[in-house]
């Protein structure tokens, strides 16, 4: 009689939530790895109050120590940031850890260095153990496990890009239209360079009245629609809120330009969202982004905090078709050869792979 199939177990945010985490797991559900490889899968954090966070984390906890002991679990998959995310999962890990189970931690986040750089002594200690025992740890490039290897020189890292699923129907050429839509996706907060936006945008708009910016998010609404106000620009700026599936679709088809002057990232979903639509992006070099596309190519790049760089950026897109157009193409092909399904997908199934293809049940014997 055959043994039952063992089940990967993976820990991350609600599948339905906001920010880059939940897209990339969604992703993996999109193109079929949950199906192939019998994921159950854990959200180990909730929307709300801190009291609900706390009882929605125990809960998970719960559920996870019974899965673990409960079913024939091959492999854990938890995803996890810097700050209480990290703190949080640890637990999940130490977790599996003591009940001998194999892991694979995936570093989501642009500034998880800086978090370790940062933390208490007895805290790096904490965080080089976790690392130390899971079977690997996947960052975003092949950078990435530079800089962390430096840190962490005892962890096994793999490189494995974010995934983001195509458009759902055929993107058409743009048309050439003077009034121009730039659009943002993402946490309205400073972080996300969104002041420094509205203000360059705010010079655009002296020289290019028929433009447009759409700012797709949740964070300081009230701020900064009161800059934009401040600004007399409240005309040509749109706050939809956090959008998702067709109002996400509609936006990006009808979008330009795609804009993310975001101080701290590690490989924005959004952005490769455009990418896979078709917009050129003006995006600062930070994290893996200059590993993902080149300036004058894909994206034009802006220095952090530069409002005088992202307007001149944001002007010569709005001024030339031609730009945008050709921009537009390369990071299409870009986001095809190395961030579709397609292209990534083969890169977690290795992985899953190599790690089932040995296990066992803990005290198994050959």
């Amino acid at each position: 009689m055959n043994s039952p199939r063992s089940i990967v177990v993976m820990v991350g945010t609600p599948l339905a939530g906001q920010g880059g985490m939940s897209a990339v797991v969604d992703a993996y559900r999109a193109g079929g790895l949950f199906e192939q490889f019998s994921v159950h899968y854990i959200a180990a954090v909730d929307q709300g109050t801190r009291w609900r966070k706390l009882l929605t984390a125990m809960h998970a906890l719960w559920l996870f120590f019974c899965t673990l002991l409960g079913q024939r679990v091959g492999l854990v998959h938890i995803h996890l940031a810097s700050g209480a995310s990290f703190w949080r999962k640890s637990v999940f890990a130490a977790l599996a850890y003591a009940l001998r189970k194999r892991v694979i931690l995936h570093v989501h986040g642009g500034n998880f260095l800086s978090f370790y750089a940062d933390a208490p002594w007895l805290g790096r200690k904490w965080i080089c153990g976790v690392f130390k025992l899971a079977a690997a740890v996947i960052v975003l490039s092949p950078q990435w496990i530079a800089r962390f290897s430096a840190v962490m020189p005892t962890s096994h890292f793999v490189a494995i890009e974010n995934p983001v699923p195509p458009p759902a129907s055929h993107v058409g050429v743009r048309a050439d239209r003077a009034g121009v839509t730039f659009l943002f996706l993402g946490r309205l907060e400073k972080d996300k360079g969104v002041y420094e936006l509205l203000q360059a945008f705010a010079n655009l708009v002296q020289t290019q009245p028929q433009a447009r910016l759409i700012m797709g998010g949740v964070g300081d609404l009230a701020g900064l629609k009161e800059l934009a106000e401040s600004l007399h620009i409240q005309e040509n700026v749109d706050f939809p809120g956090w959008v998702v599936a067709q109002q996400k679709d509609a936006l990006l088809r009808e979008a330009d330009v795609f804009v993310l002057p975001s101080h701290i990232e590690a490989l924005p979903v959004s952005m490769l969202e455009a990418m896979s639509y078709g917009l050129p992006t003006v995006i600062c070099p930070v994290g893996s982004i200059p590993e993902t596309v080149q300036d004058g190519k894909e994206a034009l790049f802006v220095p952090v905090a530069d409002v005088v760089a992202l307007t001149a950026a944001l002007n010569r897109l709005c001024a030339s078709y031609a730009l945008r157009r050709t921009m537009g193409e390369v990071a299409q092909q870009t986001y095809a050869e190395n961030y579709s399904l397609s292209s990534v997908l083969p890169k977690i199934t290795a992985l899953y792979m190599q790690m089932l293809s040995d296990y066992k049940e803990p005290g198994h014997r050959k």
